[in-house]
């Protein structure tokens, strides 16, 4: 009988990585795994500084895979980083590297909390605007709860 190994899983959408981030990610990946290949839509590299070299600055999609054990490190529009069960102390130490550079803000606007403060927020402001360039509205409702004017204001039927 053989165990079954546990799914690891990562997947961030708002994570800022640096080239010092990558270089650390990549030193974990050597450091626990055999096989480590990177690569982008194009090409496959040795190095950090060749893909530096070949891309430039900014790197919009970059692949890390490594064998034995299983680990899989994928930037793409978002961010993903998945393996087997025997990958989980390089997957711990990389998950901490990708937390600690998480977007708070941008992660919490984009949550379902942040979107319907937005969407709140938004409808205060339309009908607070809409009541600010309709006054009338405002004189015709007080007029109907029963409030009266003073006697000056009712000979000039301001109300």
């Amino acid at each position: 009988m053989k165990k079954k190994s546990a799914k690891l899983d990562y997947k961030g959408r708002s994570v800022s990585l640096y080239w010092d981030d990558m270089a650390t990610i990549l030193a974990i990946f050597k450091n626990h795994c055999k096989e480590v290949t990177i690569s982008d839509d194009e090409n496959e590299y040795d190095d950090l500084d060749e893909l530096r070299a070949s891309r430039g600055g900014e790197v919009s999609k970059l692949d890390i895979s490594s064998f034995m054990p299983s680990l899989y490190f994928q930037k793409d529009n978002g961010l993903r980083f998945w393996g087997s069960g025997d990958a989980s102390l390089p997957f711990i130490e990389i998950t901490s590297i990708l937390d600690r550079r998480k977007r708070r803000l941008l992660n919490f606007v984009l949550s379902p909390t942040g979107l319907s403060v937005l969407f709140v927020v938004y409808a205060s402001l339309v009908w607070l605007g809409y009541r600010a360039f309709h006054p009338s509205d405002w004189y015709t409702g007080i007029q109907r709860r029963g409030s009266s004017c003073s006697g000056l204001t009712e000979a000039r039927h301001v109300c």
